[in-house]
């Protein structure tokens, strides 16, 4: 997945070390943001793209589609369940230049 934001020439992609052993990491999306197909969308302004911890199976916005920005109500920064992972959610996401 890449993203070019609105008026520049380059594009992102998301690198996530957290994803590589994860299945799924092929999927590509529909001009609606839904899981299924390929294609170059726009992320609609007050609208956002999101993506599961679960990258094989979450239902994010690759089944949901966009998310109006009010919809948003909380980031989640902390986990109680697997006990063997409760505390501090690490976000090792970043936007790196795609090729």
């Amino acid at each position: 997945m890449t993203v070019r934001p609105e008026g520049e020439s380059v594009a992102y992609r998301v690198a996530n070390p957290e994803w590589d052993d994860q299945p799924g990491g092929g999927v590509c999306c529909t001009v609606e943001g839904r899981e299924g197909g390929t294609g170059e969308f726009v992320v609609p302004e007050d609208e956002y793209w999101l993506v599961g911890d679960n990258w094989g199976a979450s239902e994010d916005s690759r089944f949901y589609g966009f998310f109006a920005a009010d919809a948003i109500e909380a980031k989640l920064n902390f986990r109680i369940l697997p006990l063997g992972r409760f505390g501090s959610v690490p976000n090792p996401a970043s936007l790196v230049a795609a090729p």
